[in-house]
């Protein structure tokens, strides 16, 4: 990445020599250098390129994001207020909530509360400013934001969780308790960082970042032999987790087990047992001859990580070894995994029968029986939710979650 920006800068500066600097010139490196953390660099090129495009939106735009993230808050808000009359109509709402965030950073929240009402309907600043109005103790106001939030992005876990806020904050129990549970199981999240998707288009354009893309493109097309070199390359560099996981896929399509067990312990060691590292690791020992070794691996990998495909290598190397009661207890985690999996991608009816099947193989669960009871209740069966979470107490007295929903359930 050094070298790029350096390549970067160094074309540019034959560009001020020649006097072909134009604001674009500079705008480009100016991104680069805002992309990997380096603001003072970046607002300097973004200067440069307002000072040589003053009506350019983007260069001003990105200038007040330097300054802020530099704690220059004040000159940031100006360099905003100067964009807000060059921004097109559908980026006025994203100004207008940097001027918000700016002003909430210098704690000054009547300002950021006019400048999230004055970006209307944006989401972001719907967002924030609902979530202010129920800090400042203005819960009742905070509903009509959140209306318009969830007409534009509905279901979402923010979404539910501020929902919850504004129902305690305005005595609503019952309905708070309804958004906790559809925020608690749900996978939807809210969409509103534009700008951090530009950026992380920008950072892929350099460095590791751009070799580590190449190599899953190639990875997908199955060119492993192509994609190792690359990350490899990457490896040796700078070690990314991600880039070594990818190498040591490489290495076992490539048929070179040895050479993912390597570089897959060398991780371990550095930075803990990591559950896709893990897996993989396991899967290497397997390819290996080494069954032991597989199992010891899956098994650290669940210690972090529960994952159907995780318990159904260990039911199978159990079942091999003739430990049935240990193959029949990784096939009901498997079961769990893929229950509780369901219920947190708001699919209460498959969770259900999944983890229903699960406490049929192995009854002694109690996390099966807890996810249970709560699908159970979701779906109205208080009768059965009832009964799940006293098989839940049955095998851990001391299940706080259990004794709660117990308790709260309708008499």
């Amino acid at each position: 990445t050094r070298a790029d920006l350096e390549e970067l800068r160094e074309a540019l500066a034959a560009k001020v020599a020649a006097g072909q600097d134009a604001a674009s010139a500079w705008f480009d490196l100016g991104q680069a250098y805002y992309a990997f953390g380096y603001f003072t660099e970046a607002e300097r090129c973004f200067a440069a390129a307002v000072e040589r495009g003053p009506k350019i939106f983007l260069a001003r735009f990105f200038r007040a994001m330097s300054l802020q993230r530099l704690g220059q808050f004040a000159p940031a808000i100006e360099q905003y207020q100067a964009a807000l009359p060059l921004a097109p109509a559908p980026q006025k709402g994203w100004v207008w909530h940097e001027i918000g965030r700016a002003q909430l950073q210098q704690e000054d929240a009547a300002q950021a509360e006019a400048a999230f009402v004055a970006a209307g309907a944006h989401d972001a600043s719907l967002l924030q400013l609902a979530k202010l109005r129920i800090a400042l103790g203005r819960g009742a106001e905070a509903v009509a934001p959140l209306n318009a939030l969830n007409a534009r992005q509905p279901g979402t876990i923010e979404g539910f969780l501020l929902n919850a806020r504004a129902a305690y904050a305005t005595g609503q129990t019952a309905f708070a308790q309804q958004c906790r549970d559809h925020a608690e199981y749900n996978a939807r999240r809210f969409s509103t960082d534009v700008i951090a998707s530009v950026l992380e288009k920008v950072r892929k354009q350099y460095g590791s970042s751009r070799l580590v893309e190449e190599s899953r493109q190639l990875i997908a097309d199955k060119q492993y032999d192509q994609a190792a070199p690359l990350l490899q390359r990457v490896v040796d560099a700078q070690s990314r987790d991600d880039a070594v996981v990818l190498l040591a896929g490489c290495e076992l399509n490539l048929q070179r087990p040895q050479a993912t067990i390597d570089l897959l312990e060398t991780l371990r060691k550095e930075r803990g047992e990591l559950p896709q590292a893990m897996q993989l690791l396991g899967d290497a020992y397997l390819a290996a001859d080494e069954s032991d070794k597989a199992v010891e691996a899956w098994e650290a990998a669940i210690c972090v990580r529960s994952a159907r495909s995780l318990h159904d290598r260990l039911a199978k190397q159990y079942e091999a070894r003739g430990d049935a009661p240990a193959a029949n207890k990784q096939r009901a985690l498997g079961l769990q995994s893929a229950g509780i999996s369901h219920l947190r991608r708001s699919r209460p009816a498959q969770a259900k029968e999944a983890l229903e099947a699960a406490v049929a193989a192995e009854p002694s669960l109690p996390r099966s029986w807890f996810y249970l009871g709560e699908c159970r209740r979701l779906l109205g069966d208080v009768v059965g939710a009832r009964d799940a979470y006293q098989q839940v107490l049955a095998h851990a007295p001391n299940h706080g979650r259990a004794t709660a929903a117990l308790q709260a359930l309708p008499q």
